[in-house]
């Protein structure tokens, strides 16, 4: 078992930035909604077959896209960028 060493320069940014995504989905009002995209992004990774995998990961874009309608105009919408391309699809 070999352990990573965290201390090299190129972790160093990434745990930073990992520390800082932490952070902002801890005091996010949308919270669980980011953390269930979360952790339905990981299981649609862990599928052997692609096809199962795709339309596992397609669901998560209807969640995000779904959850738009509960957030507010002050926070913005980060994902309505995705709705011209789904409506297309």
């Amino acid at each position: 078992n070999s352990k990573i060493d965290f201390s090299k320069t190129q972790y160093k940014k990434t745990l930073k930035f990992t520390s800082n995504v932490r952070k902002k989905i801890k005091t996010s009002k949308y919270k669980k909604d980011i953390e269930i995209a979360i952790v339905r992004y990981v299981r649609a990774l862990d599928y052997r077959d692609y096809s199962v995998s795709f339309l596992k990961l397609w669901g998560i874009l209807e969640y995000l896209t779904s959850t738009l309608q509960r957030w507010t105009p002050k926070f913005g919408q980060p994902f309505k960028c995705l709705l011209p391309i789904l409506a297309k699809a």
